[in-house]
């Protein structure tokens, strides 16, 4: 009895000991963790004060699988972002490209042109579709916005240089979560500090420590990534970014990524490295800058809109100056230019019409006039033979041909 109530009072104690103890020493984040919200909101200032920005960026590509695997691909790109919008296009256009497989250069590897688009509640993919008639043909595939996945690296959305890199959101994003959260998340220990302008955020966690991240961030450049390391078993990335100021805004100068991945076969190393050039920062855009024209398609490519769940050839954009030029150079009804294959109508229609005018003044009732009258205006079915269709039949056909192309045309540019 003596025993247990010994116990008790040494847990009971235990629990008030525990309980006078500050709430900080059971933080996961050591060192000054208000360093993470202020690179968070210094990088998100930043972000949002670019409105708008435009481009060139060079890319080259290497894959290289020990001596059995060497893959490089070098492109030119294009990209425009704009804030107000939240849409985003590139266009990626191979400049040099080589495979060599197991010491054997493959000389029929391709790359094609392709681009892409994100705006409003739709994506754009317009690339290749394959060959036809010794032609490369192209194809434009729209579908719902939320299926295209988050900020793509393997594009080339403007949107995920500023991303936190691992899944494509918003950094700042990121660095408010660990910031509010990571206390509630106890296996996870990160590690915060400042040298200067840099602010190094690091952690390590899994079976012995095994994987680590490591982001180092640069508030004299807008809050931005300078370096982000992460490692685990049977993988290794390892990000660099360089910064230029351009009206205000910290963007991307130059971009490297290196990825090795552990294979059966051996080790997979592919790295990424880009470089921009003629960056122009929060200038307005023209108004097709975000169009499907822009994306490089063509009439007659086929289009694949999995929003609507049709497939369709795209046949250009027509303006309403441009139908209403068509209608009016189109025949009208009752043109008296129309006329048979021969030509020899409208003389014949001249005669007839002479002479019922003739027969209707020679009329001795008012009803026998207006027979006769009337009659000019009757073909029989001899006199229709042979001859065009209406001019009033292919203005409404124009017409409607013109509204529909006019309305899947302006679909795809809205």
């Amino acid at each position: 009895m003596v025993r247990g109530t010994y116990m008790v009072t040494i847990m009971t104690m235990l629990t008030i000991v525990a309980a006078l103890m500050p709430f900080p020493c059971l933080a996961l984040i050591h060192g000054d963790a208000g360093l993470l919200k202020t690179v968070a909101l210094r990088n998100k200032a930043n972000f949002e004060s670019l409105m708008t920005w435009k481009g060139e960026a060079f890319e080259e590509t290497i894959s290289t699988r020990q001596d059995s695997y060497d893959y490089m691909l070098r492109s030119k790109c294009t990209f425009a972002y704009d804030q107000l919008q939240n849409a985003a296009r590139w266009n990626k256009e191979p400049q040099e490209n080589r495979l060599v497989v197991e010491g054997e250069s493959v000389d029929d590897i391709k790359a094609s042109y392709n681009s892409a688009m994100v705006k409003d509640q739709s994506c754009y993919e317009f690339s290749a579709l394959g060959q036809r008639d010794d032609k490369e043909t192209f194809h434009l595939v729209i579908d719902d916005r939320r299926r295209s996945g988050n900020w793509d690296n393997f594009t080339f959305d403007p949107r995920y240089f500023f991303s936190d890199l691992g899944a494509g959101h918003p950094l700042y994003d990121r660095l408010m979560f660990l910031h509010d959260e990571v206390k509630d998340t106890p296996e996870f220990g990160w590690y915060v500090k400042r040298a200067g302008d840099l602010v190094t955020l690091e952690v390590s966690f899994g079976e012995n420590n095994a994987n680590t991240e490591k982001y180092v961030f640069d508030l004299s450049a807008g809050g931005n990534v300078l370096r982000y390391h992460n490692k685990g078993p049977g993988y290794e990335n390892v990000y660099e970014f360089e910064y230029e100021n351009s009206s205000g805004v910290w963007v991307p100068k130059s971009f490297k990524h290196v990825n090795t991945t552990q294979k059966e076969d051996g080790s997979l190393t592919t790295a990424r490295s880009i470089r921009w050039s003629n960056s122009v920062v929060n200038v307005p855009f023209e108004e097709d800058e975000f169009t499907v024209e822009k994306l490089g398609i063509s009439a007659g490519d086929d289009i694949h809109d999995h929003i609507i769940g049709m497939r369709y050839k795209y046949m250009g954009y027509v303006t309403a100056s441009e139908m209403l030029k068509a209608l009016d150079t189109a025949d009208m009804p009752g043109d008296t230019t129309i006329s048979d294959n021969d030509g020899s109508s409208e003389a014949t229609n001249e005669g007839k019409t002479e002479t019922n005018k003739q027969d209707a003044n020679a009329a001795d009732t008012i009803e026998e006039r207006d027979a006769l009258q009337t009659s000019e205006t009757i073909p029989t079915k001899h006199e229709t033979d042979g001859k065009r269709t209406p001019a009033y039949v292919i203005v409404v056909v124009l017409v409607i041909g013109l509204a529909g192309i006019a309305m899947l045309s302006r679909r795809l540019r809205s």
